[in-house]
């Protein structure tokens, strides 16, 4: 059903681009977008400043898409929800309660790379197969304790990276997130004490 209504001041829509990478689009709307942000590269090895140009956009027109000081009255906020609560609890629409708090780690582990076909299995000090422990301990400790807490590893290279050369070194990520950040801290600072003890 829709319905004539009157607003007191004009309502705009806007979709930002890139606000997770980079806060262009806001920027460029707030005139804060710098000269030295636009010779940034990104990861397409085009600099923004190409990106725009690429994407049908003038670069040097930037000025024009910023909004003068007072001329917005208000400002909400859209988002699509990433994760799927909404969908399992047959809800249209939820509020967001904040932006939760994130610490990240590179963690290294160490072992001794050999010959795979040549290594008896009591032999080996296997790095990949101590970061497999690793990566289902970080699932445990963390659901070990109530609340909305969650952590992942979502990058693990093993080196040398050889199909017949057992891995002696892996790197791999650890991030955790919670909205608290006080929360986030504390338990970070349990959670990792406890890997490492666990994992010696």
């Amino acid at each position: 059903e829709f319905r004539r209504v009157l607003f007191r001041s004009p309502l705009e829509v806007v979709v930002w681009q890139n606000e997770e990478g980079g806060l262009y689009g806001s920027h460029a709307a707030t005139g804060v977008v710098t000269a030295q942000e636009l010779a940034g590269t990104s990861s397409s090895g085009k600099t923004i400043r190409e990106g725009i140009a690429f994407l049908g956009g003038d670069p040097a027109r930037l000025d024009q898409a910023r909004k003068p000081n007072g001329s917005v009255h208000g400002y909400f906020e859209l988002h699509i929800e990433q994760g799927g609560t909404l969908e399992f609890e047959k809800t249209d629409i939820g509020i967001v309660e904040g932006i939760v708090a994130i610490n990240r780690w590179d963690v290294t582990v160490e072992g001794f790379a050999n010959h795979a076909g040549t290594t008896a299995m009591g032999s080996r000090h296997d790095a990949l197969l101590s970061a497999a422990r690793f990566v289902e301990l970080v699932n445990r400790v963390v659901t070990a304790t109530p609340g909305r807490q969650v952590a992942t590893v979502g990058r693990l290279q093993p080196f040398p990276g050889a199909v017949n050369v057992i891995p002696g070194r892996v790197e791999c990520s650890l991030e955790m997130r919670d909205l608290d950040a006080s929360k986030l801290k504390r338990r970070s600072e349990e959670h990792t004490s406890e890997l490492q003890s666990r994992f010696g």
